[in-house]
């Protein structure tokens, strides 16, 4: 059908892309998916299918905003809630934004150790931190900590960042005239 078609389209458009976001936040975005809608909620099992058929060395992940238990607890359902299709997901991609003022490190491990015992690749995509560039840059060292203490080194598929310049929302690693700041010396610190 159409899913089939549009799969097929966008990885023939894009051969030398390895990594694929299958679907992008099923649960805090539910109500907006059409594709949900049609063909239920574990349609991304299909789309994996569908995408593996296509490219059998692909990596196929799985977005979604994790920090709330509950929002983690409806994702992890539905990774095992179709076995036929779920084991076709390598991985998952933890979408987190961090508020450094009140950022609860002993909350982010268990998250990141939940996470981890499905077996699947964990990718850490930090979207935003906000606060003071001190509160952001031990923030982003103890995310990083938990992240290599929690996740096992097979496991780990990286950490990336949505926006790395800094904004009245974000503290940035960059300032606007694109120097480096005090978060970013605090995460290769902890990258190490």
């Amino acid at each position: 059908g159409a899913l089939s078609a549009y799969i097929a389209a966008a990885m023939e458009a894009a051969p030398l892309i390895n990594y694929w976001t299958v679907a992008d936040c099923p649960v805090t975005s539910a109500a907006d998916l059409i594709w949900k809608q049609t063909l239920g909620e574990t349609y991304f099992a299909y789309a994996a299918q569908k995408m593996r058929e296509q490219r059998g060395d692909a990596k196929l992940f799985v977005s979604e905003y994790l920090m709330d238990s509950d929002v983690r607890a409806e994702l992890l359902h539905l990774l095992t809630a179709n076995a036929a299709g779920m084991d076709q997901i390598n991985g998952i991609d933890a979408l987190v934004t961090i508020d450094a003022a009140s950022f609860d490190a002993n909350g982010f491990a268990t998250m990141l150790k939940e996470l981890a015992a499905t077996g699947k690749l964990i990718r850490l995509t930090i979207q935003t931190v906000s606060g003071t560039d001190a509160e952001a840059g031990t923030a982003l060292a103890q995310a990083v900590a938990a992240y290599k203490q929690q996740v096992p080194g097979a496991q780990q598929y990286g950490i990336t960042f949505g926006a790395v310049v800094e904004s009245a929302a974000n503290a940035g690693l960059w300032s606007t005239a694109l120097n480096r700041k005090s978060p970013y010396a605090s995460l290769a610190d902890a990258l190490q």
